[in-house]
């Protein structure tokens, strides 16, 4: 009879990558998740300030704003988590790691570049929110 063992052991140059890959798909996950539910709410209330004359015009203003900040987030969270898949399951034996795959191929690849743009474009879409913000108060 032969002893089965079920124990399974991850190599030590691995194992960096494992956690790499489980934690950052884990959090981007969570904060999309949070994300969605907070443009979910804010969109309720907002569209209850429709009904109100004299809120349409800025309720209407921020619901696409809100709109066009999530339709961002998601290509992110899209485009970070084809990007971690590709770089840790098709090129994991790439030299340098997948990380270095990430870094030296995917960045420069369509899906980085839009990753990236559309990381920029959230945030200064928030940085004018915030400008904006602070002239109208005085």
């Amino acid at each position: 009879m032969s002893s089965d063992n079920s124990t399974i052991t991850i190599p030590d140059d691995h194992w960096a990558d494992a956690i790499n890959l489980v934690s950052s798909t884990t959090v981007a996950s969570t904060a999309y998740g949070i994300m969605f539910t907070l443009y979910l709410i804010c969109c309720y209330f907002l569209m209850l300030q429709t009904t109100h004359k004299q809120e349409k015009r800025r309720s209407v203003f921020l619901i696409c704003y809100i709109t066009a900040m999530f339709v961002f987030g998601t290509i992110y969270v899209a485009t970070t988590t084809h990007a971690t898949m590709v770089s840790y399951v098709y090129y994991a034996n790439f030299p340098g790691g997948p990380s270095a795959y990430n870094n030296l191929v995917l960045f420069s690849a369509p899906i980085g570049i839009i990753n990236t743009v559309s990381y920029v474009l959230a945030n200064w879409l928030a940085d004018a929110m915030l400008v904006s913000s602070n002239l109208c108060r005085g």
